[in-house]
């Protein structure tokens, strides 16, 4: 898994470490790690990149990412990639999310880990 944002690695690695998730992501692609930042579709391409290249038999396509989202700006990079989108109405109302994701949830306790597993699947139906 990997942590993409316009937040400092710092305070990326602070936050992971404080709640006891650091060892679950093992890419950061942080803000201060790239000159073009969200809205671009740079910054998911580079953490794609560095899964492949740390996974070499993964081969791993933007169409098997899943990106979990709390802001509509930020779902457009990963809509560019074709990076399925989950919208979470944490920042912002659910139907503001709703346009630019996949599916939304009200909370991220709502996500249903069947749904993520079987996500290609919708993508594509």
């Amino acid at each position: 898994m990997a942590v993409v944002t316009g937040y400092l690695r710092t305070e990326v690695e602070l936050v992971l470490s404080r709640a006891n998730l650091a060892d679950f992501f093992q890419v950061i692609v942080a803000g201060d790690d790239v000159t073009v930042s969200k809205p671009k579709p740079d910054p998911c391409l580079l953490a794609l990149d560095i899964l492949n290249q740390q996974n070499p038999g993964l081969n791993l396509q933007s169409s098997e990412c899943l990106v979990i989202e709390d802001t509509f700006a930020a779902s457009i990079p990963a809509k560019l990639t074709r990076m399925p989108v989950v919208g979470v109405a944490h920042t912002y109302p659910f139907h503001l999310l709703q346009p630019l994701a996949n599916w939304c949830v009200d909370y991220l306790s709502d996500l249903e880990l069947d749904r993520v597993q079987n996500i290609d699947q919708e993508i594509t139906s």
